[in-house]
């Protein structure tokens, strides 16, 4: 069974999801076509990760530096820790072999809140 264990819901940026189960770390970031609306149906990107690549990768993760997480499904997340309380995420979400879509947002967010909580103490 999946958890949540960060969700950001805006209404420009729609809603960014990481959640996790026993064995995998899943993202969506659903985003409405036009800004201006609150529909967060528009474009979706979405991938899962290895829990335990992801974890190793996540505690990695130091000021001014990035990790990057090669998804299963075709594309990366990357992680960039700004400061203590900032973390940039770009998102690669490759469509073809010749096109991909690329996607980045600012999280006020800390190392400690992209880790699942259960599995803190266990891994």
């Amino acid at each position: 069974m999946k958890t949540t264990f960060f969700c950001l819901k805006h209404s420009s940026d729609g809603e960014l999801k990481f959640e996790a189960d026993d064995q995998h770390v899943f993202f969506s970031w659903r985003r409405p076509f036009d800004s201006s609306e609150d529909d967060c149906e528009g474009i979706v990107t979405s991938n899962k990760f290895p829990l335990k690549e992801y974890l190793s990768k996540v505690r990695r993760l130091a000021q001014g530096k990035s990790v990057t997480l090669p998804g299963m499904l075709p594309g990366h997340l990357t992680l960039k820790m700004v400061d203590a309380n900032h973390i940039q995420i770009t998102a690669i979400d490759e469509i073809g072999p010749k096109s991909k879509d690329e996607f980045h947002i600012t999280l006020d967010a800390a190392r400690h809140d992209l880790i699942p909580e259960p599995v803190v103490d266990t891994v």
